[in-house]
C-alpha cells in the first residue's frame, strides 16, 4: 500500500497511474493551495519567476492577466500550462531548481539585462 499525500488533484491522478502497474495506494492529501488575493497585480517591466504547477495554476487562473507577461519557469509541466493558457513569452525553463540556481547568475541575468527587466 503507498500512501499520496500530496494535493488531491495531483494525488488522483497518481493513484491512477500506480492502479495501472498494479499497485494499490491510498489518498490522504495533507496540503492545499488558494490564491490569497483575487487578482495578482505584476509590477510592470518585471520578470516572473514561477517555480511550482500550484503557482503556475494560480497565475493561469489569475483574472485579466496579461498574456504578455514574461516568465522564468521550473519544470516542463508548468512551462507547457503557461503555453495552454496563452502565456507565450517563457524566456528559460529550467527543468528543476538545482539547475534554475546553477544558471541563475549566467543565463538569467543576462536574460534580464537584454530584456531591460527593472525586477
Amino acid at each position: 500500500m503507498i500512501l499520496i499525500t500530496r494535493p488531491v488533484k495531483e494525488a488522483k491522478k497518481l493513484k491512477q497511474l500506480l492502479n495501472k502497474i498494479g499497485y494499490q495506494s491510498h489518498v490522504n492529501s495533507l496540503s492545499s493551495i488558494a490564491s490569497a488575493n483575487s487578482k495578482i497585480n505584476f509590477t510592470k517591466n518585471y520578470l516572473v519567476l514561477l517555480t511550482s504547477l500550484r503557482a503556475t495554476n494560480i497565475v493561469v487562473k489569475s483574472p485579466g492577466l496579461n498574456t504578455q507577461k514574461y516568465f522564468i519557469v521550473v519544470g516542463k509541466t508548468s512551462r507547457d500550462k503557461l503555453k495552454k493558457y496563452g502565456f507565450n513569452n517563457i524566456l528559460y525553463c529550467a527543468q528543476s531548481s538545482e539547475m534554475l540556481l546553477k544558471n541563475i547568475n549566467t543565463k538569467i541575468k543576462k536574460i534580464s539585462k537584454k530584456n531591460k527587466f527593472s525586477g
